[in-house]
């Protein structure tokens, strides 16, 4: 059967901790979690996890959901749309911040860069956003890996 983090005993961060590869975002990413210190100060520098709908809706060949987990994992998550949108590049951990971090007093350590070829003279970027997301959207969530076999 299913459970909902909360049945079992699990709160916001370390739910993210652990599943946040397996998320496009949203519900139980963008709980605050009010009970553990450290949570809450790494929290306010990794954002909450909302939702990220160019996931499945950004048509774009440079859409990377690899890249989206990667951010996920570095507990990134206010950059995961933008680490993964294919004209920018985030720099940087929130994983890493020492155990004092403390982000009203200390530089926070994440830098983007963005590929400046994709923006026209007025600095806008066309984002490919389509109603139907393409099939091959859905594979990076939704499909399976044999390990036994993958060898």
């Amino acid at each position: 059967g299913c459970s909902s983090p909360a049945e079992v005993g699990i709160t916001p961060w370390p739910f993210l901790k652990h599943f946040s590869t397996h998320l496009p975002g949203g519900n139980y990413g963008e709980i605050p979690d009010d009970k553990d210190m450290q949570a809450i100060l790494k929290g306010e520098v990794a954002g909450g996890y909302e939702i990220n709908c160019l996931a499945c809706h950004n048509a774009d060949r440079s859409q990377d959901q690899s890249d989206a987990a990667l951010q996920a994992v570095l507990q990134n998550y206010k950059w995961v749309p933008t680490g993964s949108c294919g004209f920018a590049e985030v720099k940087g951990a929130v994983v890493s911040l020492p155990e004092l971090f403390d982000p009203e007093l200390d530089e926070i350590p994440i830098t983007v860069s963005y590929d400046k070829g994709r923006f026209n003279q007025a600095n806008e970027v066309f984002i490919d956003i389509v109603r139907r997301p393409p099939a091959n959207r859905c594979y990076f969530c939704h499909s399976t890996q044999d390990i036994a076999r993958a060898g």
